[in-house]
Order: C-alpha cells, then structure tokens, then sequence
C-alpha cells in the first residue's frame, strides 16, 4: 500500500481518493470482536507527482489500484460479490499494520459497510 504523501494515515482522505470495493471475507474475528474483510481500491483517483529522493534523483509513487486493506466492522458483510463497489459507514478507528515507510496495510473500523 502506497501511503506517500499522507504524514500520518488520513483515512478520511484516503477513502475520498480512493473506489472502494468488497474482497474477501474473513469471518468473524474473537480478538477484535468484530467480523473482518479485505477490502481492496478499485480505483485510485489521487494523481502523484515526481518525488525527489536522497540522491538527487526522483520517482513518482505507486497507484493504489487494487491493493488491498483490512477493514472491521461490527454489522455482519451479507450478500456482498467480490469487487463490489462498497462504502464505509461511521468509521470510528484506523491504523497502519506493518513498517510505516514499505508497504503498510491499513485497518479500518466501522459500524457497517454499504453497497455504493
């Protein structure tokens, strides 16, 4: 996941830049107390720019398009198709998962997710 430019994981930026779609289905998750699901971005509609690095050269960051993230929700997902546009309903907690600067997944709480 290609988190350049956000200082810190802006969800609220994130999905407005982002087509959100339903992947796979994770069940439900004891720990968190809550079901679970892959959620991957259809479409990355954030345009990026060169970037200078270190050295003096530059690189242009990576699309988003289908990466994928975890979302958990409280509402069981039903009778969602994988690659369904989807919308996050009153989400209330996100974080990244792994290292911040190579590939972080996000995870993102809500209350239910939406056909879009």
């Amino acid at each position: 996941m290609n988190t350049y430019g956000y200082m810190v994981f802006d969800t609220e930026t994130a999905l407005k830049d982002w087509d959100v779609g339903f992947g796979l289905d994770k069940g439900y998750n004891e720990k968190e107390g809550c079901f679970e699901f892959e959620a991957i971005v259809l479409n990355d509609k954030r345009t990026y720019e060169p970037r200078p690095k270190k050295d003096g050269t530059t690189f242009i960051p990576s699309s988003n398009d289908l990466e994928k993230f975890i979302v958990r929700v409280h509402e069981q997902p039903k009778d969602f198709k994988k690659f369904e546009k989807i919308s996050l309903v009153d989400i209330y907690d996100s974080y990244l998962v792994g290292v911040k600067t190579y590939s972080p997944t996000p995870v993102i709480f809500c209350e239910k997710i939406i056909k879009a």
